[in-house]
């Protein structure tokens, strides 16, 4: 997946909220210096003395510079995240949060980073002015999907903990979450020997069949020069019962069980990674979207991307391919899907609520 990264600079936001100052509450030692301003007031103006005034006008003092330094410390903040890697639902990942401290003139003290995916805050006692801090922050989403901005919290109670400001930041990162990979082990068997013929064909001494356009997925090396010279396109040899190396996967995204579609989605996903590490080119259709065959690492983010973002359809009927080719594999929701006339060409049947 490509890395994509969002500078998000507090200090060029418009909108009215962040002109004001960011909300704030009071600390219980806070509440006690209130308090304790309050009785110091009062009994300055009851007593008239000259010291119990002067202890007042440092504590107001104290509390102004308490509420005004936080907006001014947080206006010059910068943030950028950055993805390292592709993300799985589910799976702990990491996150670049570089934050910058765009003011030279106010350091930045005692402010913590927090969001719902963050394995855990990120506490930042110092950084001076025109410094920067990177670290890679742990993070886990719950589902797939596209996430178009990740919400990160900045909190500070810098300078004199009587008051926790907090500001909420929506950094438009688009992220996309893939689904979660299946445990995959006690259907390895039953997989393995489905592309077992394939392993045989693609040794020394097969026999030959035809030559045929070249199709998205198939082998160079099958490739016949010769025969691409003279057509002016590319030709492939075929060789017998090579099609079975072929895998279609078919899943069915019509309206059902939500968690069990889920399942099935993920699922899927683990099936495609096991035949493209296999060799095998694999083509994958929905109800809404269908992905010709291919190999390799590119075809598998293809598919990702997909099941990333695949929703049911909403479509009345499938648009569902005439040709089977290869090995066909089909993940049903229900009895009643429209993948079930393949029932009779697959090679294998898995049912959502099965697996």
């Amino acid at each position: 997946m490509q890395m994509r990264s969002l500078k998000i600079s507090l200090k060029r936001q418009r909108s009215r909220s962040e002109d004001s100052l960011p909300p704030f509450s009071a600390t219980r030692e806070g509440k006690r210096f209130l308090l304790a301003v309050i009785v110091i007031g009062f009994a300055s103006l009851n007593t008239g003395n000259n010291l119990m005034y002067l202890i007042f006008s440092m504590m107001l003092a104290i509390t102004l510079l308490g509420l005004l330094t936080p907006p001014l410390m947080l206006r010059g903040v910068g943030l950028t995240i950055e993805p390292v890697g592709d993300i799985y639902a589910n799976i702990p990942a990491g996150m670049r949060v570089i934050l910058k401290n765009q003011n030279k003139l106010i350091p930045l003290r005692s402010v913590k980073l927090m969001s719902e995916f963050f394995g855990q805050p990120i506490n930042i006692p110092s950084l001076r002015g025109g410094d920067m801090l990177d670290v890679t922050q742990q993070v886990v989403f719950g589902r797939r999907g596209r996430y178009p901005f990740l919400p990160i919290k900045i909190e500070t109670t810098y300078p004199f903990i009587f008051f926790i400001f907090r500001k909420r930041v929506d950094v438009r990162a688009n992220l996309l979450v893939y689904p979660e990979p299946y445990d995959l082990r006690k259907y390895t068997p039953g997989l393995i020997r489905s592309v077992s013929s394939s392993a045989v064909n693609s040794r020394t001494g097969e026999e030959f069949s035809h030559i045929r356009e070249f199709r998205y997925g198939d082998p160079v090396r099958r490739i016949d020069w010769k025969k691409t010279a003279r057509l002016g396109e590319l030709m492939s040899r075929v060789y017998h019962d090579s099609e079975i190396n072929e895998i279609t996967i078919m899943l069915d995204n019509t309206p059902s069980d939500t968690d069990e579609f889920e399942r099935a989605v993920s699922f899927s996903a683990s099936l495609a990674a096991f035949y493209l590490q296999m060799g095998c080119p694999v083509r994958f259709i929905t109800c809404s979207k269908a992905i010709p065959f291919g190999t390799g690492e590119e075809q598998y983010i293809k598919i990702l991307d997909l099941l990333a973002e695949l929703d049911f359809s909403s479509q009345i009927e499938c648009i569902l391919p005439e040709d089977i080719r290869g090995h066909t594999i089909l993940i049903l929701l229900s009895g009643h899907s429209p993948f079930s006339r393949f029932l009779a060409e697959a090679g294998e049947v898995f049912h959502a609520r099965d697996i």
